[in-house]
């Protein structure tokens, strides 16, 4: 598919709800009664629940081009992505999309493929457990079943970390490597931790990505789809972080921030000037 121009959501807040696709983002499946759970981790069983409950409000399985370009008219879409590409994806999700007929934006970290997870969790306090990663030939025969296959980067390594030469290596290399496993060019890419900055999502996007996929922290856009870790929450509460109203009015509120944070630096430094000014008088 040639790239287009994503559609922008459109102003009237009830149509860009209509119009919202939701992103959910999920690393290990596990089996049921894993306990306790790594982070970022949920049971077979907490799949299942989650597949049943959007279909039975009417969800589709989607892609990012639902994302980024709109859903066929009246339809509702979800988007399934996973992270890392472990080897639990095989044993315990694969059948239960298979149930739920569902497929998938599997997102690979292109030199590690056949190697082991040794990084820690996101927030650094301690190393995840080292588990198996998915090798070439089993990447291979999931895209030909019909799951995308995206870039995880090269070596897991957060861009915003990294020199410009490293980042550009991470995304380019990756998006080579794993564009000859599949046969065709990769169009997507997700952000190491999600940790992206205007320098890492330029370099995405030179280096010809379609779109890419980031967390719940920043505006969406092309380049930072926002996305719903399912780990983190209750099915209730995903249920909420998935509803188009609630996602285009986060939107909304993220934009404005942005918008008035200049308005809103200039006047934090006009309150400081006139506490110095009076602190100033009295010490005459």
């Amino acid at each position: 598919m040639s790239r287009r121009d994503p559609l922008p959501l459109p102003r009237n807040p009830l149509l860009a709800a209509c119009r919202w696709s939701p992103v959910l983002m999920l690393h290990e499946v596990l089996p049921d009664g894993t306990h306790p759970l790594p982070p970022g981790a949920i049971t077979r069983g907490t799949l299942r629940d989650i597949l049943l409950d959007f279909t039975n409000r009417g969800y589709a399985p989607g892609t990012l081009d639902d994302v980024l370009y709109g859903p066929p008219p009246g339809q509702k879409r979800v988007v399934l992505t996973f992270d890392d590409g472990t080897c639990d994806f095989l044993d315990h999700a694969l059948p239960v999309l298979e149930e739920f007929r569902f497929s998938a934006t599997l997102f690979i970290i292109a030199d590690l493929m056949g190697g082991w997870r040794t990084w820690a969790d996101p927030s650094g306090r301690f190393k995840l457990p080292e588990v198996p990663l998915m090798d070439a030939a089993e990447v291979r025969e999931l895209h030909r079943k019909g799951f995308v296959i995206g870039s995880h980067g090269l070596t897991h390594r957060p861009l915003t970390t990294l020199g410009s030469d490293e980042v550009r290596r991470e995304v380019v290399l990756s998006k080579q490597v794993l564009s000859e496993v599949v046969g065709h060019s990769v169009r997507w890419f997700a952000y190491p931790y999600v940790a992206a900055d205007g320098r890492a999502k330029a370099i995405v996007r030179e280096a010809g990505y379609d779109g890419a996929c980031g967390g719940l922290d920043r505006v969406h856009e092309p380049y930072y789809l926002t996305r719903v870790d399912v780990a983190l929450f209750t099915l209730p509460q995903l249920r909420l972080r998935s509803n188009g109203l609630f996602c285009v009015a986060r939107q909304f509120v993220r934009s404005v921030r942005l918008l008035d944070a200049p308005r809103r630096t200039l006047g934090r430094a006009m309150r400081a000037m006139r506490v110095a000014r009076r602190a100033q008088s009295a010490t005459r």
